[in-house]
């Protein structure tokens, strides 16, 4: 571990040291503990993102889809046009 020095809010030390002392812990654990928790959220953030689910959906597609999207959304080319 790495020792280390915060400058805080004395309101926010007595919430942490509340919170801690209900919780039965130290403010350092406490601290870590809150750390730990926004890194592992983080680290999710990319992989919970429902709009990755439809990566891969598609295998092939028209040659020139991403040329003229909206020709293949709103009517004109497209399979069965």
């Amino acid at each position: 571990m790495t020792r280390t020095q915060i400058l805080i809010e004395t309101w926010q030390h007595r919430f942490l040291a509340g919170l801690a002392h209900k919780r039965g812990l130290s403010l350092s654990a406490l601290i870590r503990e809150w750390i730990d928790e926004k890194a592992a959220a983080v680290k999710d953030a990319g992989k919970q993102d429902p709009l990755y689910d439809i990566v891969g959906m598609v295998e092939d597609g028209a040659p020139d889809v991403s040329d003229d999207p909206d020709s293949y959304l709103y009517g004109g080319k497209g399979p069965g046009r």
